[in-house]
């Protein structure tokens, strides 16, 4: 089973405080289902690795505050370039 478990509400998806650390080309591939997907929320996470972040031309929001993320990993960050409006990456 997937440690993704999510609270959808509307075109947010909040994934705070799910222990992830990484998620897996499943999880990547369910969370593309959502496609009107506006913001992803996924604040401690223990997330170590963007790698299979889904690919949601939409999405305005992406917040990764409090994860135990590197400046390496922020290349992942590149699909959402010509969408996102909000970026948190605090305490990382």
């Amino acid at each position: 089973n997937s440690p993704v478990h999510n609270i959808f509400l509307g075109e947010n998806l909040i994934l705070d405080e799910i222990k992830i650390e990484k998620l897996t080309p499943e999880d990547k591939d369910y969370l593309s289902t959502f496609t009107n997907l506006e913001s992803l929320r996924m604040n401690q996470c223990s997330l170590t690795s963007l790698e299979n972040l889904p690919d949601c031309e939409d999405l305005l929001r992406l917040e990764l505050g409090e994860n135990q993320l590197t400046g390496a990993e922020l290349q992942h960050l590149k699909k959402y370039a010509e969408s996102l409006t909000t970026l948190k990456l605090a305490a990382n």
